[in-house]
């Protein structure tokens, strides 16, 4: 935490010093946390301790176990491969992770996913139930961030709707969406609420045919699965 001090203050010394120029420094969440470890690591050589906690004895050694396909065909089943312990904890978290939109997608990834491999003995079982866990949170919490602020309020209030969702929102001259004054004109007030289901309900049925229509997508994922 203490590593966000200089960070922070590198933003905002970049952000005065090119104001001076008529240029405007922006900095989104996404680039930030991107950079955000470069800049932890840059300060962190300066550091003469930092430094010493980096000096490494000799060359890493990492051992790769050898995949086994616990699944028939070339497309995973989650209801198949998952047991019922593991999908109940992926769709809790799922769940909760939808309602706390308003937080960052990141953190409710990692934090879910901490606490759900807490209450998990078995290091394999903790293992792969963290990873299932975690994916499920991601999914849900990044559709969760962009469908209920704008079906719900038209507003960009998450995370993802302000930054690579900002476009259904606020997009002059088609779309734009004013907290202060109220005014809002964008899908939320075009589109009504069986609207955003059906066109929903189509947008998955399209992101499932896509990949089936690919010939080459299920030779590349199992194939995959094989390292050398």
């Amino acid at each position: 935490m203490l590593l966000l001090v200089p960070f922070v203050l590198l933003i905002v010394g970049l952000r005065t010093l090119t104001e001076k120029y008529g240029v405007k420094l922006t900095i989104s969440y996404y680039l930030g946390i991107a950079i955000g470890p470069l800049i932890a690591d840059l300060f962190a050589v300066v550091s003469p301790i930092e430094r010493r906690k980096m000096r490494r004895a000799g060359v890493s050694t990492f051992s790769l176990a050898p995949d086994v396909k616990a699944w028939a065909g070339y497309f995973p089943n989650p209801l198949r491969v998952l047991d019922r312990q593991q999908t109940m904890w992926t769709m809790v978290t799922a769940a909760v992770s939808s309602a706390t939109f308003v937080f960052s997608p990141i953190a409710m990834t990692v934090i879910l996913g901490e606490l759900v491999g807490a209450r998990i003995k078995h290091s394999y079982e903790r293992l792969t139930t963290v990873i299932a866990v975690r994916n499920g949170v991601t999914e849900a919490t990044f559709i969760a961030e962009v469908i209920i602020p704008l079906m719900a309020f038209g507003l960009p209030l998450s995370p993802i709707a302000a930054g690579p969702a900002a476009a259904l929102f606020n997009a002059p001259p088609r779309f734009s969406a004013d907290a202060a004054t109220g005014h809002i004109n964008n899908l939320h007030t075009l589109m009504s609420g069986w609207e955003f289901l059906g066109y929903g309900l189509l947008s998955v049925f399209l992101a499932a045919l896509i990949p089936a229509c690919d010939e080459l997508r299920p030779i590349r994922l199992h194939r995959s699965l094989r390292v050398d």
